[in-house]
């Protein structure tokens, strides 16, 4: 595999770990059924003050996924027009996928 390939595989990759790491809580697991309405209105309004928080960068390292996606073959033009290395591109996919919110903000933004 070619060093151009890589990062739309690493992507991927992250994104499916960060999809991976939380599980929703179902009422069999002690949720009061009647309560649930509620409980989304209430995550609702805590993804919209999440979203709010979220650091700008991460809609660079967004537009940097989709451009590198769309013409992978200059990949390290593009990581270097944004100033960065691969290494650096992808220690910022870790930390996306480490944070429900700036993982929903990046995977909102990817095309």
């Amino acid at each position: 595999m070619s060093g151009r390939t890589a990062i739309p595989i690493l992507t991927a990759f992250v994104l499916a770990l960060s999809a991976c790491s939380e599980a929703p809580r179902s009422a069999s697991e002690g949720e009061n059924t009647e309560t649930a309405e509620p409980a989304a209105a209430a995550q609702a309004a805590t993804d919209q003050t999440e979203a709010a928080e979220v650091p700008e960068w991460v809609d660079g390292v967004a537009a940097i996924a989709n451009a590198v996606e769309r013409d992978p073959t200059v990949a390290d033009s593009i990581l270097e027009a944004n100033g960065m290395t691969r290494a650096a591109f992808d220690s910022l996919l870790y930390v996306i996928a480490a944070d429900p919110a700036l993982t929903a903000r990046y995977e909102g933004l990817r095309q």
